[in-house]
């Protein structure tokens, strides 16, 4: 061994640069936390709705309120779909629409019929007098506003969507065989941080 080179030990040189790490640079006073993140912007949504599907229709004012502005939370959102409507002259009055029910979208995207993609955050289970959940032609129901079960969408800006939903288990091509029959679309987007 050189006494002009001194031993090299490889966990003493580890154990410092631990210690080095561990006390930061300007001895951990100064560091600075993370910035906070952009506030998601708004996006454009176009006040509009679906005319209907043979006969049954969704319309009247509709709302929703109570929805955290969390990004991917549950809780609860009081939600009105409005009033709903079966009017085919083609059927007899004793003619019914199959299962009904409504929900409340988050799209990422300004909606305009078809097929949606976004998140469900609410579903509403239309119950009528008497306990069915159909309606007979030539009849309306208004529908009261509830309190549901609600999950925010992940962080971003999305419109939001009322839809009727029918079950019809031979035109319908969904998982559940619930196919969107009318909607209406909320002028303002809503926004999840």
């Amino acid at each position: 061994m050189n006494a002009s080179s001194p031993t090299r030990h490889p966990s003493l040189l580890l154990l410092a640069l631990a210690a080095f790490a561990l006390a930061g640079c300007g001895g951990g006073d100064d560091d600075h936390p993370l910035a906070p993140a952009t506030p998601v912007q708004p996006i454009s949504c176009t006040p509009q709705g679906g005319s209907g599907t043979a006969g049954l229709s969704l319309y009247g004012a509709t709302s929703y309120s109570g929805l955290s502005g969390a990004s991917s939370t549950s809780g609860t959102v009081v939600f009105d779909p409005g009033e709903i409507g079966y009017n085919n002259p083609n059927l007899a009055s004793t003619a019914r629409t199959g299962s009904l029910r409504a929900a409340l979208w988050a799209v990422p995207y300004s909606y305009a019929g078809g097929g949606i993609t976004g998140y469900v955050v609410a579903t509403y289970a239309i119950t009528f007098t008497g306990g069915g959940n159909q309606l007979y032609n030539f009849t309306s129901a208004n529908l009261a506003a509830h309190t549901l079960n609600a999950t925010t969408p992940p962080r971003g800006a999305y419109c939001m969507v009322v839809t009727l939903e029918q079950y019809d288990s031979v035109n319908c091509t969904s998982a559940d065989r619930y196919c969107i029959v009318d909607w209406q679309q909320y002028a303002t987007s809503a926004t999840f941080q």
